[in-house]
């Protein structure tokens, strides 16, 4: 059941899961844009994409800061102020995207880790139960995997696994 959902589904999954949860900065972005698709100016490519990017910038910088964690915005505040020569240095500031993105991602590393471990840890209790009462029953030669694979499915699906997963995921995130 390692496969189960295929990696498609899963990824079908977090892309709708990704449109809920910057459904209102897609909003705001839509709303800033609108003026620069219906300017004059906006046949010229070069406008359009520069008017485009100005559009998307602030609502995607509010998101991503309120999204990211604080020490991880202290941590690579430093490292962007480090990796500049000395005279450069004062010109990082803590809402560059240099320092938001990779403060962003490293957040959402660190939660889906704490996540994972949430989800695997109950599961890791079932895998020992089963073991010892197998064990207690001397069936040595029967897979304990295999026993506990049914009560695993059956627990995630008793408790909503699915539903508690993608409500945990989509308000786990401020629209900034």
């Amino acid at each position: 059941a390692q496969n189960v959902p295929s990696n498609t589904v899963m990824m079908a999954l977090s892309a709708v899961l990704s449109l809920v949860a910057m459904a209102p900065i897609g909003s705001r972005i839509a709303s800033r844009a609108e003026p620069v698709l219906q300017s004059p100016a906006s046949r010229d490519t070069v406008a359009l994409v520069t008017g485009l990017v100005d559009a998307a910038r602030d609502p995607m910088r509010d998101f991503l800061r309120s999204n990211a964690s604080q020490p991880e915005r202290n941590r690579f505040y430093e490292v962007a102020r480090s990796a500049r020569p000395p005279e450069q240095r004062d010109s990082v500031s803590k809402d560059d995207f240099i320092v938001i993105i990779p403060a962003f991602i490293v957040t959402e590393l660190y939660e889906a880790f704490a996540l994972g471990f949430a989800i695997y840890l109950p599961f890791l209790v079932i895998d020992l139960v089963v073991a010892n009462v197998l064990l207690a029953l001397g069936m040595q030669m029967l897979s304990p995997t295999q026993v506990s694979l049914p009560f695993k499915l059956l627990l995630f699906l008793a408790i909503d696994g699915w539903g508690l997963l993608a409500r945990a995921l989509v308000s786990g995130y401020s629209a900034g």
